[in-house]
C-alpha cells in the first residue's frame, strides 16, 4: 500500500459490522442457482466452478470455493421439507449433487469429488457440517465426508430417505498456505448397483479471532511503549510490532517524504482520536509551493506496507491536527487490490479521524498509502494504527 503527502496519522483499526469472538456460518448449496443472499450457490458437478464466499450475514469472508474434482450431475429428490438437523439446510430445496462409482445411463463413473477452499487463517478452527438426501429409494447410498488440511477428519452420511439426520467434521486447520480440502465419495456401507453417493448442502463454522493492532507515529524522535515511530519527513522505514510487543511481519517504507515537522498538533486528543494520545503534539506535514526554511515542497507523500496477507481485509484509521489553523484539508488514499479514500481537516482537530475500511493487498502482499492535500495549504501529518481483521500476527 501506498500513503501520498501529508501524513497526519494513520491507524488500521478493526473492520466495522464484524464482532469480534462471534462464531461466522457459511451456507453452500451443493446443486443449485436460487439459494437466499446468505447463501451461497456452487454447482459441485462442474469442474473449476468457483465462489467468493459470503457468511448468514451476507458479509464477505475472502474465503474462496473451488471444484478441483466434480461429481456426476444433480438431480430434484432433497427432501423439499428438511426437519431436525438438517433444517437449517431448507433453503438448498430439493437440489443436490450426486457422483457415481459405475457407468451408468451412458455417463462414466467418477468415484470422488473434491472441493478446494483457499484463503482460510491457518491459526483458526473450522468446523463442517454436511446434510445429503435422495427420497424414494430403499438401498444404502451413504457417503464419506473427508476434510483435510493441517490436520484431517471423516464423517459417513446415508443419503436414502434421510431428511433430518447430518454429520460433522469438527476442527479443522488449514494448512499453512490457508488451504482445506473436501473430499467426497461413497460410503463403507453404500450397496447401490450403481454406488450413487450425494451432498445437498453443507456449511462450517470458526470465530473471528481479535484483530491485531500496531500504532505507528509519523514524527517521534524517540520511543513510546506499544507504538511504531516512522519519521515520514525522511526516507525512513520500520518493521511493525503490535501493541503487545508481537511481531507483525509487516514493514513500511517511505517511498515519497513529507515536508517536515513540528510540535503543533493538540496534545491531548479526544473523541475517536484519543487512542492517539500518546503521540502528543508532534506531527508531520507537507506543503505545495516551498515555505519558509522548508525548500522542499510537495503535494503528496507515499508509503508503502509490504508483508501483508492477500486474504486479509485491513482498516487505516488516520489522525491528524494543527492547532490555530484552518483550510489544511488532506486527503489518504490506501491502494491494495481494491482501494479507498478519506478527508479529513486537520486545522483546530482534536477528535476527528479518516476512516479507510477493508482494504485487501495486492497478491504480492503490498498495500500504498497515499497522503494529499486538496486546497494550497501545509497540513500536518500524525499517528498512524494498523489494525488486521486477522486473527494473531498480521501475515
Amino acid at each position: 500500500m501506498l500513503m501520498r503527502r501529508l501524513l497526519v496519522g494513520w491507524a488500521c483499526v478493526c473492520m466495522a459490522g464484524l464482532a469480534w469472538g462471534q462464531a461466522r456460518s457459511v451456507y453452500i448449496d451443493a446443486n443449485g442457482n436460487n439459494g437466499p443472499s446468505n447463501w451461497n450457490n456452487l454447482s459441485f458437478s462442474t469442474v473449476n466452478a468457483s465462489a467468493l464466499l459470503v457468511d448468514s450475514l451476507t458479509n464477505g469472508t475472502g474465503i474462496r470455493a473451488t471444484v478441483t474434482v466434480r461429481l456426476n450431475g444433480g438431480n430434484n429428490n432433497a427432501s423439499a421439507a428438511p426437519v431436525g438437523d438438517a433444517a437449517e439446510f431448507a433453503p438448498a430445496s430439493t437440489n443436490n449433487a450426486y457422483g457415481h462409482t459405475t457407468t451408468w445411463s451412458d455417463t462414466p463413473p467418477i468415484l470422488f469429488g473434491e472441493m478446494v477452499f483457499s484463503n482460510l487463517n491457518p491459526t483458526v478452527a473450522y468446523t463442517f457440517t454436511f446434510y445429503a438426501s435422495r427420497m424414494g429409494v430403499t438401498d444404502i447410498r451413504d457417503a464419506r465426508y473427508i476434510v483435510t488440511g493441517a490436520n484431517s477428519g471423516t464423517n459417513v452420511l446415508n443419503a436414502s430417505n434421510n431428511n433430518s439426520a447430518t454429520v460433522a467434521v469438527a476442527d479443522i486447520y488449514p494448512d499453512a498456505a490457508g488451504v482445506v480440502t473436501l473430499r467426497i465419495e461413497p460410503g463403507p456401507d453404500n450397496n447401490d448397483g450403481n454406488g450413487f453417493y450425494y451432498i445437498t448442502a453443507m456449511k462450517f463454522v470458526y470465530t473471528e479471532p481479535p484483530p491485531t493492532v500496531a500504532y505507528v507515529d509519523a514524527n517521534n524522535a524517540g520511543t513510546l511503549a506499544g507504538w511504531n515511530v516512522l519519521n515520514v519527513g525522511s526516507a525512513s522505514a520500520a518493521t511493525l510490532f503490535a501493541t503487545n510487543g508481537a511481531a507483525t511481519g509487516v514493514s513500511v517504507q517511505m517511498l515519497d517524504r513529507m515536508s517536515g515537522s513540528s510540535a503543533q498538533s493538540v496534545a491531548t486528543p479526544t473523541g475517536d482520536a484519543a487512542v492517539f494520545t500518546k503521540a502528543l503534539a508532534n506531527n508531520a506535514f507537507g506543503n505545495i509551493n516551498p515555505w519558509g526554511t522548508y525548500a522542499y515542497s510537495n503535494e503528496f507523500c507515499v508509503a508503502r506496507f509490504s508483508g501483508l496477507s492477500p486474504t486479509v481485509p485491513y482498516t487505516f484509521t488516520c489522525y491528524a491536527s494543527r492547532e490555530n489553523a484552518t483550510g489544511r484539508e488532506t486527503r489518504y488514499i490506501v491502494e491494495g487490490a481494491n482501494s479507498g479514500t478519506a478527508l479529513l481537516e486537520p486545522g483546530n482537530n482534536s477528535s476527528q479521524v479518516a476512516v479507510l475500511a477493508k482494504i485487501r493487498p495486492r497478491p504480492v502482499r503490498a498495500c500504498r498509502c497515499w497522503s494529499m492535500i486538496t486546497r494550497r495549504a501545509s497540513p500536518p501529518c500524525r499517528p498512524m494504527s494498523l489494525t488486521a481483521e486477522h486473527p494473531g500476527p498480521l501475515r
